[in-house]
């Protein structure tokens, strides 16, 4: 007997654990194993102790033996827990009312045993398969227990409470803010009262009621919500499926935009000029076509890189019809929006070039080539005449009487000068000022350091072309 009185070393409980575990199958265990097999309740009494060699005696009363049934206990996990009013046998003390029932599993062979509430005690630190300790398992189950309740009291309820935020989300539109806000409060209140029933000691039906009057409430504002949509389906500046899910895909970078759309509750003109959804650009694209039939601006498309409209101004001069402005969209909705969503479809575009001066710039290849051919053209009376220039190397060579070549940056030179670019005939303040502007800021060079600098980049041109006859 141990110092308490008592005669047992392993209960009927620790044995059923170790016999049903893996690691009493090691031979070096093996005479523990008979031990408990031929005892009808598979327990082991101090008494029987003397029976064995001292090894085994000194092993039984140590800490080594706490350490076999630490190894075997920690081969169990819960697989799930169950109260269904079916009453099992408990695999381990033989308890046959077991009605909460713990059904664990051997992780390494699969085994499950049915184990009531008090022997799942026997297994310390037990937890679940997805890592979750016992404590947390029973408030889970408890959780589960106070939901069906509440289910059975009205049917379909837990859906509706859990599905609250998705019944917003699913909506093809963006919702007004002031009925958002009106669902988004019940949903606080919902979640209080309902926090409240589950977790409540005394069962307690009058808050499952007052969670059914406000889940009620809900579907009454959701209707609304769903005949607001119809009705502003009407209007062609409705919010579509895939704006929503545009501002949505970036929240934080669009927050105005949608702030504004839920305020409008339709697309309006401070709202459009942020949205840069493509089936909305291709929209305001096939507007504008119309609007800008019979002026001087034609809308040739937009560039998803900068966000900008591909703009072409149109006169009789063969070199500017060939250049292409690029102009933000945002600047562009702002300057000609209201025709599309204030109605004012005049076609009075006087001032258009005036804006596009202002508000644009030159940057594709040919438009920049065509740019500086013209201002060649106007300028070739200039003291500084444009010699060549290299849209690759970025760059414009000015010829001066002194015989030096000053180089500037062409995009940048085109573009201060855009008002020149599209001028029929260059004053003398205009040449004034290119002239003043390449002379400052030029990089000034002589005949023989620019023609240095051509062959270098003519060998390194050569090196990087690919020989193919010695492919053949």
């Amino acid at each position: 007997m141990n110092r308490y009185g008592k005669d047992i070393l392993v209960d009927t409980k620790m044995g059923k654990i170790l016999l049903e575990s893996e690691v009493i199958k090691n031979e070096d265990y093996e005479w523990l194993k008979d031990m408990l097999e031929n005892d009808e309740n598979h327990s082991i009494k101090y008494s029987q102790l003397n029976e064995l060699d001292e090894s085994k005696k000194t092993f039984m009363t140590s800490s080594l033996f706490s350490n076999l049934y630490s190894i075997a206990s920690d081969e169990w996990e819960i697989d799930h827990l169950n109260e269904d009013g079916e009453k099992l046998e408990c695999s381990l003390c033989g308890e046959k009312n077991t009605v909460k029932k713990y059904y664990i599993r051997n992780k390494k062979s699969n085994k499950i045993l049915n184990v009531g509430s008090t022997c799942i005690t026997n297994f310390k630190d037990i937890k679940g398969i997805n890592g979750k300790t016992k404590e947390e398992i029973d408030k889970e189950w408890e959780k589960q227990q106070r939901q069906k309740l509440l289910n059975d009291r009205y049917n379909g309820i837990i859906y509706k409470i859990e599905n609250w935020q998705n019944n917003i989300d699913k909506i093809p539109t963006i919702v007004s803010e002031e009925l958002e806000n009106e669902y988004d409060k019940l949903n606080r209140d919902i979640q209080k009262l309902y926090e409240k029933f589950i977790k409540n000691k005394k069962l307690d039906y009058s808050i499952a009621d007052k969670i059914n009057e406000l889940v009620c409430q809900g579907d009454n504002i959701l209707n609304k919500i769903y005949l607001d949509m119809k009705e502003k389906e009407k209007n062609e500046w409705f919010i579509t499926k895939e704006i929503k899910e545009w501002c949505l895909k970036d929240s934080n970078e669009n927050q105005v935009v949608i702030r504004f759309l839920k305020e409008d509750g339709i697309i309006r003109l401070r709202s459009a000029c942020r949205i840069y959804e493509k089936n909305f650009i291709n929209k305001i694209i096939k507007k504008f076509e119309i609007i800008l039939k019979n002026s001087n601006i034609k809308l040739i498309g937009y560039e998803e890189k900068n966000k900008s409209f591909i703009v072409n101004l149109i006169d009789k001069n063969p070199y500017t019809n060939r250049i292409d402005l690029n102009c933000s969209y945002k600047d562009f909705m702002y300057e000609f929006g209201e025709k599309l969503f204030e109605k004012t479809y005049n076609n009075n575009f006087i001032d258009a070039k005036e804006f596009f001066m202002q508000n644009s710039n030159i940057n594709e290849e040919s438009s920049l080539s065509a740019s500086v051919s013209n201002i060649k053209f106007l300028s070739s009376k200039s003291l500084i005449r444009i010699y060549k220039w290299d849209i690759r190397y970025n760059e414009i060579v000015f010829l001066g009487k002194d015989d030096k070549y000053y180089i500037v940056e062409l995009k940048k030179f085109v573009n201060l000068f855009k008002k020149c670019v599209f001028s029929k005939k260059l004053d003398n303040d205009q040449i004034k000022s290119i002239n003043e502007y390449v002379l400052k800021n030029a990089e000034e060079i002589n005949k023989e350091e620019y023609e240095n600098r051509i062959e270098m980049r003519e060998k390194a041109d050569r090196a990087m072309q690919v020989d193919y006859s010695n492919f053949a």
